[in-house]
């Protein structure tokens, strides 16, 4: 017996076939090629039709070679919409998660995004699916066909399925924003209060079933990326799990909808939730200092090498005298705030360096400082969360950006005083996708059962 999992990411689309020990037995990815250009700084939008055909082309390719495939799910990028029309076809291009419409001033000096957080009372950021249809709303830009939307997952989904209306698992519903968690339902009277037509709005199904199938396999509804990688990453013994890749995220898993300061609650599987406090920047502040560095060699006149990353990882490790069993040493080192692209709740907070010394104001101190201003972020989370939860004995890591940084994980394991484990597989969300169909399938009685499928990497 086997299952598939899709993610559909930003930049590329992953697939994994697992089988019914949980072993992994091929992965694929293709770059996600359907980015679109435009003229408008703010916009980012990617062709629904060519994701699509990218996540068939996969499939039918894995299909053919593997037979016996008894399940398919879908997981991807959340938090961007695609409309679609009656006759379940794409209707605009996918306004993706990073489309900044929403921060354009709206009226009374504020941005899109804050004018419907002060009004409806929900915290809505830029890229929300329905912050992106309250900009198009305001400005008539609403797609001529347009008669629903939904994210790319789960317009990939419901085509598979050879449905003509989509219909959203809570953990993909809840991405877009001015959804009431309680309910289990968009908050269809905030929705009108502010002007947008509630007719727009996709159904949401509570109900966790097969959606349709496809070439006779049965699809499962598309699980949110988030909510599909904690599937994936957790045995029957995990509570929280830092994600750090280009961003970074802590999820907390808990059996009810508590609201909680600087965390969103998201659905999960199975009628629990999951805590998520998100940074935007994560990796990708060590990402910008890589290429600090680059600039610094080319303006000497060098070429950086390629393995730069390994060498600031080394620089770090000599300046702070971390292994993997020692806490950091150093008695006054930089302090650095890695929210370069601000949070969620403030856009305009800038990062910073300080408690520069002579004595700190070197290469490795920099890389090191960095690191932990990266783990200092979501650790700030975790303090605000931890009475929600008994004290696991290990914390999951997932996401190459700490995956590949051993000296990353050392700070995690020193700075929270636990143990880091790294699932063995790198697909996490794929694979939870794979493992949520065969849920649904029967396959398993519960997600706890389900999740003795999970192993945890030896690095």
């Amino acid at each position: 017996m086997k299952t598939i999992g899709l993610d559909i990411g930003t930049t590329s689309v992953g697939c994994v076939v697992l089988d019914s020990d949980g072993n992994v037995t091929e992965s694929r990815s293709l770059p996600n090629d359907a980015a679109m250009t435009s003229a408008r700084g703010f916009e980012r939008t990617q062709n629904a039709e060519r994701i699509l055909e990218i996540c068939r082309f996969l499939l039918d390719d894995l299909i053919e070679r593997h037979g016996n495939v008894e399940g398919i799910g879908v997981t991807g990028q959340m938090h961007g919409i695609v409309y679609i029309d009656d006759g379940g076809k794409s209707a605009s291009p996918l306004y993706t998660w990073q489309d900044a419409r929403g921060d354009e001033v709206f009226r009374e000096n504020l941005r899109y995004s804050e004018w419907l957080s002060r009004v409806t009372g929900y915290k809505m950021a830029t890229g929300y699916g329905l912050t992106t249809h309250f900009y198009l709303t305001k400005n008539g830009n609403l797609p001529e066909k347009a008669a629903s939307f939904c994210t790319i997952a789960d317009f990939t989904a419901m085509s598979l399925a050879g449905r003509r209306t989509p219909s959203l698992h809570p953990s993909m519903a809840a991405s877009l924003g001015l959804y009431d968690p309680q309910k289990q339902a968009f908050d269809a009277a905030a929705i009108t209060h502010v002007g947008m037509d509630a007719g727009f709005l996709p159904s949401v199904e509570s109900a966790e079933r097969i959606i349709g199938f496809y070439r006779g396999i049965p699809v499962a509804p598309a699980l949110g990326d988030n909510q599909a990688g904690f599937l994936g990453s957790m045995n029957q013994e995990g509570r929280v799990l830092v994600n750090v890749g280009t961003g970074g995220q802590i999820s907390i898993c808990v059996d009810r909808p508590e609201p909680l300061d600087g965390f969103e609650c998201r659905p999960y599987v199975q009628g629990g939730y999951l805590l998520v406090a998100a940074s935007l920047c994560g990796g990708y502040a060590y990402h910008l200092l890589r290429d600090f560095f680059r600039g610094a060699a080319a303006m000497m006149g060098f070429d950086a090498p390629d393995d730069l990353y390994d060498r600031m990882n080394a620089a770090a490790l000599q300046s702070t005298q971390i292994t993997q069993t020692q806490n950091i040493l150093d008695e006054s080192p930089l302090v650095v705030d890695a929210r370069f692209n601000g949070t969620r709740d403030n856009p305009r907070i800038r990062g910073s360096v300080s408690n520069i010394s002579s004595g700190a104001f070197t290469p490795g101190q920099l890389c090191a400082g960095m690191l932990r201003g990266i783990c200092g972020e979501l650790h700030s989370s975790w303090q605000l969360a931890k009475e929600r939860v008994s004290r696991p004995s290990f914390i999951v890591a997932s996401g190459n950006g700490i995956r590949k940084n051993p000296v990353l994980r050392s700070i995690f394991a020193s700075t929270f005083g636990l143990p880091v484990r790294v699932p063995l597989y790198t697909e996490e969300a794929a694979c939870g996708s794979a493992l949520f169909s065969l849920l649904l399938g029967g396959n398993f009685s519960s997600r706890e059962e389900l999740k003795s499928k999970i192993r945890y990497a030896e690095i």
